[in-house]
């Protein structure tokens, strides 16, 4: 299930070579923070994956499947209202069958977010 425009949504996109950078923004309204926690929503660790797989298909202009992920930090906690503008940097290094993501979400006050995977894209 795809995220952009209902879970996060991307309001900048700058790309130098293969280092990218977007600005994006929570959506409160999304059906997982009734969920994940009523009166106190958390982003779930799940979701914030897709979001940052979902910024990648952007770049690569094709789906992808999540087929390693290297490492997960969560080193903050983010939420639509404490949180709901955040900032990702991202290196796409493609391979001849993967892409090889390394991805940093943060904003003015912290980090939040630091992430190494493997995409593929889908047959």
């Amino acid at each position: 299930m795809k995220l952009l425009d209902t879970y996060f949504q991307i309001l900048e996109h700058n790309a130098q070579n293969d280092a990218h950078h977007f600005v994006v923004s929570m959506l409160s309204t999304h059906p997982v923070y009734q969920g994940h926690f009523p009166g106190n929503p958390v982003s779930p660790g799940v979701c914030n994956m897709q979001m940052l797989k979902e910024c990648a298909e952007t770049v690569l202009g094709h789906d992808t499947d999540l087929v390693e992920v290297k490492q997960y930090r969560l080193t903050g906690i983010i939420t639509p209202q404490k949180t709901p503008r955040l900032n990702i940097d991202m290196t796409l290094g493609t391979d001849q069958d993967t892409v090889q993501v390394i991805a940093k979400v943060y904003d003015d006050q912290a980090s939040y977010i630091d992430f190494k995977g493997t995409l593929r894209k889908q047959q």
